[in-house]
């Protein structure tokens, strides 16, 4: 606790005398009655113009006298405090009979400070020593002179410190330019190091920072004395003077500074910072000013109304509108060139002798000040051209104007002592309009007297084929402008403060600003191209129609008084109405709206909702004031009219109702209904000789009967408003629910040869009839639509094929278990509702997709020959059959059908095929897809494959032992086992690129295709040769195969002589066949051709056999072993090609043989 203390004590004398300066007004910069402030002066002491820093210095004049300065100065014993000050000669009898005294004393302290200073220049020169009291007082310092030798003399004293050394604060200088400019100056010193001593910053009075370089005036703050500041043509883009408070000379001219706060500088009497990028200045405090200078910036405004000791103002090259001067009385110059000023008074301003106004878009320009003589005769000082809307510059006297300033206006403008206010109306069937209702009364001329439109309330310039609304804006008392019907695509009403009604529909609007409107109470902008509005700021808006444009989204939030909004055709998806409490009409209609609740708006007379096509609900039963309902093309299901009494027009057409009672509605006059699902309408109420031809009750198929007051009147008024099949009753209708509607007349044809409906077809069938049904059989009937069947809400098994269906929509029938609907023409089928659906077949329709992922209990699925590209059966895991052939489908997944037996999806597109998971699937026909691949090693139960015509490169069957039937051909396959597979019956592998086919182990084959690959060898020798099936047999086509080993030699020449190529022969055992002689590379067999002796030499042979070119076996000859060199004779047989065989043991080889 005690070292806690001490350190607050510590930091506690520490901010007594680590003050930078103890001194006050250390500089001299601040007198007051020729006083310094804060010191007392003794004889001739007076301020000075030669300063070591600012402005000033203290003169001390030595006469007779001595001259003294006295200022208090606290200390704090114990502490060494360093003492500095600046001094210089102004003469050059400096020297040692002149000494300057420093004193520092105090009553109370024994500690005391004496010393003296003679000077050896007349240069500015410091003195410093130090000084430690032994109390903790306020001491008094002086400085005085002397004289020893009588003679007179000046001194100067300025930059007095007291401070404590170690402890001096600095100011941080991070821009090296500005830092070198300090040095330069003298308020720095040294090499820069980025900073300066604080206490000589707040000596300075006066800086000039002139194109120095300088982009950042970090460490200005600091100089807090500072009365002028020049930091023009540098490279700043930001500038804070707020603690400059002392300033009154500022010029920041040529930077790139975006922003200036001037809040705090309220001496300033000079502000200037032309050629800038500001885009707003605010002078309020700044009331001293005299010149502001504040050209080339990017202004938009300017507020120079409390500068009332202004003279001389620089606004040009800006964007300003507006400039009021009539309260600088001082003015004498003024350029406000280059801007976007449009109306100039000048006339208060009499001391003027110098205006640039040039360049702007003036229509006023008032200088007539009773002084114009003032001007230098010097064009120069004048200038008013450039403003092409100027016809007239009003002027003290006419000739003396013509004669200054002749050539500095526009040749259009002239001057006259008497200017009546014009506005410009460019538009030429605007002022048709005006000259049309007697407000223009000078003609066509492109203007109209302000005078005459200053007064206009009311203005109604509609379908006038105006494109250009300019000079509105002078129509200040206007409080009810219609100007829709026209081509006007921009309206700035910014200057219409008075309007309560605007009407500027069926225009060619973009954008609408109404937020200086605040009096509005009535707006339509309604036909128009508005993206955007905001009324946030009108509130008093009672009446707001923005109907036909492209809004999104709309804010009301803040217009509570609202009494009519009309926001149809566009495309706001919500708005909450329930705060307006007084809303009497609300539009929505065409727009994105799904939900509106009008619970709270008991006012409402009208509400028009009609074409939301999402809105599904509306309860008016609150609204008993309603008169006018519009709310058709929706989603509605039900509408409850009993509490709107007052209700005079219904519209609720094209929806979805079923029932309707307007019998407790008695004002009604016109009732639209049509296109709905009525089944029943209840008009009994006791007035409906007030409808007559405003009703429309037709396109209700299931509108069988409406209650009414009188059957008579009814069929005499509105007999051509209804369908044919709807009746007037004058007694309740039958419930609703007794017929079931069936438009299709064949459907009910078979409905009644089956009992289900009786008497002649009447497109209807008594609901109680279909309602139990579970069986329905309505297959090659000729049905085209299928109305109805949602009434059949107990259907198990619906069988609709070979009919001409093309929609059809099952979702109320949410029992069935089995539908048959091929043969149709489909192209839809949604049976997502029918979850309890175990088989179904779909073929032969138009189908593109079909999703079947909320149908888990199928079991069956046909949909072959549609056009499917699509098919979603992942959550279908009890379903074992599926057959998706002929179909477009380029990817299947059935994964998670683990209970798939059979699985058929041959003739589409498939590229991958994944049936790893199929474990019990035991038929796959994926034949004419584009599989490269497939793997059936999961599948043991596989009985029968069919993989013919894809791309296929490999196949390993030998985990499927248990397959019958597999087809192959077709693919790019090099070689296949089929060694495991002794089941195997039908083996299909022809136009491959087979090498080598054995059936050795496959003793059950009774069909074998391996034509047309590149087999080299064949060995069908499986103990069972005799049930191969000739018919369905075939190794032709092999050009490489010499051999194929058989069963039995006699019976495979006898009965498969042309299953195979001319060149391959039969054999018990075959070591190396074919054409080639590799193994009898010495052989030599001559002559070739021959007549008919052929000699074989340089070989053992047992045997020779010749085959004809029809694999016919013609000769045989038996040779001796033992011999090297034998000899056949062909003579006998037919000129031609022949193939002898040379057999030795296991080895053969052919020879062609051509004989002459």
């Amino acid at each position: 606790m005690k070292t806690k203390l001490l350190l607050l004590l510590l930091l506690a004398n520490f901010s007594i005398y680590a003050q930078t300066n103890l001194v006050s007004n250390a500089g001299f910069e601040n007198w007051i009655a020729g006083v310094p402030q804060n010191w007392t002066i003794s004889n001739s002491v007076t301020s000075n113009g030669d300063a070591n820093t600012g402005l000033y210095s203290a003169k001390l004049s030595f006469t007779t006298l001595s001259p003294k300065i006295i200022t208090q100065v606290p200390m704090k014993a114990g502490v060494t405090y360093t003492v500095k000050f600046k001094y210089k000669f102004v003469s050059s009898n400096y020297g040692g009979d002149h000494p300057i005294a420093l004193n520092i004393s105090k009553n109370g302290s024994s500690s005391t400070l004496s010393t003296s200073t003679f000077a050896t220049n007349n240069l500015w020169t410091e003195k410093a020593t130090t000084f430690t009291p032994d109390n903790d007082l306020s001491y008094d310092l002086s400085i005085s002179t002397f004289s020893f030798d009588g003679a007179s003399f000046i001194v100067l004293i300025d930059d007095i410190e007291v401070y404590v050394q170690g402890a001096e604060q600095y100011t941080l200088i991070p821009d090296a330019n500005f830092e070198n400019k300090l040095i330069s100056l003298g308020f720095d010193s040294g090499t820069p190091d980025g900073r300066i001593l604080t206490s000589r910053a707040a000596l300075v009075t006066y800086l000039n920072l002139y194109n120095s370089s300088i982009t950042d005036l970090t460490g200005i703050e600091a100089f807090v004395s500072l009365k002028s500041l020049d930091c023009s043509t540098n490279r700043l883009t930001r500038l804070n003077v707020s603690k400059n408070s002392a300033l009154n000379y500022l010029d920041c001219s040529n930077n790139l500074i975006t922003t200036l706060d001037l809040s705090n500088n309220t001496l300033l009497l000079t502000a200037r910072c032309i050629y800038n990028k500001l885009t707003a200045l605010d002078f309020s405090n700044n009331t001293a000013l005299t010149s502001i200078r504040f050209g080339h910036n990017q202004l938009t405004s300017i507020n120079v109304s409390k500068q009332s000791a202004l003279e001389e103002l620089d606004c040009s090259y800006n964007s300003i509108k507006v400039l009021d001067v009539t309260s600088n009385l001082n003015l004498w110059m003024l350029m406000c060139d280059n801007n976007l000023l449009e109306s100039l008074n000048l006339s208060k301003n009499t001391k003027l002798t110098y205006l640039f106004a040039n360049i702007n878009r003036l229509t006023s320009l008032n200088i007539q000040n009773g002084t114009n003589y003032l001007f230098n005769p010097n064009t120069s000082v004048a200038a008013f051209y450039g403003n092409p809307d100027l016809r007239c510059i009003q002027v003290d006297n006419v000739a003396e104007a013509n004669e200054r300033w002749v050539n500095r206006k526009d040749a259009i403008a002239s001057f006259s002592t008497d200017c009546a206010a014009y506005t410009l109306i460019p538009d030429t069937n605007f002022e048709k309009k005006l000259i049309a209702l007697g407000i223009d009364k000078d003609g066509a001329n492109g203007k109209v007297l302000t005078s005459n439109i200053a007064s206009v309330t009311y203005l109604n310039i509609t379908h006038s084929s105006i494109t250009d609304l300019t000079g509105i804006q002078d129509f200040r008392a206007l409080t009810n402008l219609y100007c829709y019907g026209n081509q006007i695509a921009n309206l700035d009403i910014s200057n219409n403060l008075n309007l309560s009604t605007l009407s500027c529909g069926e225009n060619k609007l973009t954008s609408l600003n109404v937020s200086s409107n605040l009096a509005l109470k009535s707006l339509t902008c309604s036909y128009t191209q508005l993206s955007t509005i905001d009324v946030s700021r009108n509130l008093a808006l009672e009446e707001l129609n923005v109907s036909v444009n492209n809004l999104i989204n709309i804010d009301v939030s803040k217009n509570l008084l609202l009494k009519k909004l009309e926001i149809a055709n566009n495309n706001i998806p919500a708005i909450d109405v329930t705060p307006y409490k007084d809303l009497e009409t609300l539009s929505i209609s065409y727009t994105k709206i799904t939900n509106i609740d009008v619970s709270q708006n008991l006012k409402l007379t009208s509400l028009l909702t009609a074409g939301n096509k999402s809105l599904k609900s509306l309860d008016v039963t609150k609204n008993t004031a309603l008169k006018y309902l519009l709310t058709a093309d929706c989603l509605l299901s039900t509408i409850n009219v009993s509490q709107n009494k007052a209700l005079e027009i219904l519209d609720i057409g094209r929806n979805k109702i079923e029932t309707l009672d307007v019998s407790n509605n008695p004002a009604l006059t016109s009732l639209y209904v049509e296109s709905n699902l009525l089944t029943s309408i209840n008009l009994n109420n006791n007035n409906n000789t007030l409808l007559t031809n405003t009703v429309f009750f037709g396109s209700n198929p299931k509108l069988y009967c409406i209650q009414v007051d009188n059957v008579e009147y009814a069929n005499t008024n509105w007999s051509d408003k209804k369908d044919i099949t709807t009746n007037f009753s004058s007694t309740p209708c039958p419930s609703s629910d007794s017929y079931t509607l069936i438009p299709d007349i064949n459907f009910e044809n078979k409905l009644i040869s089956s009992g289900v409906d009786t008497g002649v077809p009447d497109g209807r069938v008594l609901t109680a009839n279909v309602r139990t049904l579970t069986n329905l059989s309505l297959s090659n009937s000729s049905i085209k639509n299928l109305t109805g069947i949602e009434d059949f809400k107990e259907l198990r098994f619906l069988d609709i094929r070979k009919n001409q269906i093309e929609t059809l929509d099952l979702s109320s029938n949410t029992k069935l278990l089995d539908i048959n609907a091929s043969e149709n023409g489909l192209t839809t089928l949604n049976v997502s509702k029918n979850i309890l659906l175990t088989n179904l077949l779909v073929s032969k329709n138009q189908l593109t997709t079909l999703d079947l992922s909320k149908n888990t209990l199928l079991k069956l699925v046909q949909c072959t020959f549609n056009k499917l590209t699509n098919l979603n059966i992942n959550n279908a895991s009890l379903m074992t059959i599926l057959n998706c052939g002929n179909n477009e489908l380029t990817s299947l997944d059935v994964s998670n059908n683990i209970a798939l037996i059979d699985l058929t999806c041959e003739k589409n597109a498939i590229t991958s095929l994944n049936v790893t998971n199929n474990k019990a699937l035991e038929f796959l026909y994926c034949s004419a897809n584009k599989l490269t691949s497939l793997d059936v090693t999961k599948n043991i139960n596989l009985w029968a494959l069919y993989c013919d015509m894809n791309q296929l490169t490999t196949l390993n069957v030998s985990k499927n032992t248990l397959l019958n039937q597999l087809y192959v051909y077709n693919n790019s396959l090099t070689a296949i086992d089929v060694s495991k597979n002794t089941e195997l019956s039908i083996f299909y592998c022809f136009y491959n690129q087979l090498t080598s086919v054995d059936i050795s182990n496959n003793p059950k084959i009774t069909y074998l295709q391996a034509d047309l690959n590149k087999l080299t060898s064949l060995n069908l020798k499986n103990g069972k040769n005799t049930i191969i099936d000739r018919k369905y047999t075939n190794f032709n086509n092999n050009p490489n195969l010499s051999c194929i080993i058989v069963d039995d030699v006699a019976y495979s020449n006898a009965n498969w002589s042309n299953l195979k190529d001319a060149t391959a022969s039969y054999a018990a055992t075959c070591s190396t066949l074919g054409l080639s002689d590799t193994a009898f590379d010495k052989v030599a067999v001559y002559p070739n051709p021959t007549k008919g002796e052929v000699n074989i030499n340089n070989i053992a042979l047992e045997k020779a056999t010749v085959y004809n070119s029809l694999g016919q076996l013609v000769k045989t000859f038996v040779l001796n072993p033992g011999d090297t060199n034998n000899t056949i004779n062909l003579s006998g047989l037919p000129k031609g090609i022949y193939y002898v065989y040379l057999i030795n043991e296991d080895a053969a080889s052919a020879k062609k043989i051509i004989l002459e």
